[in-house]
């Protein structure tokens, strides 16, 4: 077991170091940008003060955390209305959920209609305020996002850094560009 842990971290390293190799110069790059843009939203457009929020950190990605490890890794358990959740690189388990059923369903769009409409009374100032606590959270929670996507998705730390960099951010620094008409 230990020998088989230590060949697949050995694989992750080299994984690692290649998508390193392979994106360093985008990676600095990025970083730069990054940190340009992190100047630029602190001085103009976080001056109203942004609410702070937290979130626990789940268990799964506390140093020391070991899953235990699944015979035939699949989403499927022995129980059918639960999901298990697995790291695929690892065949950890993650968590298992419940299954939704067409009851869950039903209620996740009820209140999500609801939730549309209290949104759609809201004002620009209002909701600028939300995206920009959104994007304050990211920003401030990047190594705890990427370690996620590691324990999640199976992914290399390079390739879920790069991966954030490409998505979520320059989107929604581009929507908090946006002026009221």
């Amino acid at each position: 077991m230990a020998e088989t842990l230590q060949q697949h971290l050995q694989l992750h390293l080299n994984s690692l170091l290649d998508n390193v190799r392979e994106y360093q110069s985008f990676i600095i790059l990025s970083l730069i940008v990054a940190a340009v843009t992190f100047v630029f939203f602190q001085q103009f457009v976080f001056s109203t003060p942004i609410p702070k929020i937290s979130v626990p950190l789940p268990a799964q990605v506390q140093p020391g955390w070991t899953g235990k490890v699944l015979s035939k890794p699949s989403i499927y358990g022995k129980n059918k209305s639960e999901i298990q959740c697995y790291c695929p690189a690892t065949g950890q388990l993650i968590a298992t959920v419940p299954a939704a059923t067409t009851a869950d369903v039903d209620n996740a769009i009820a209140r999500a209609k609801a939730a549309q409409a209290k949104w759609a009374k809201t004002t620009f100032k209002q909701r600028t305020l939300v995206l920009k606590t959104l994007l304050k959270f990211i920003l401030e929670n990047q190594g705890t996002s990427a370690l996620l996507v590691i324990t999640d998705l199976g992914r290399g730390h390079c390739a879920s850094i790069v991966s954030r960099f490409r998505g979520n951010l320059p989107a929604l620094k581009y929507v908090l560009t946006w002026r009221k008409p």
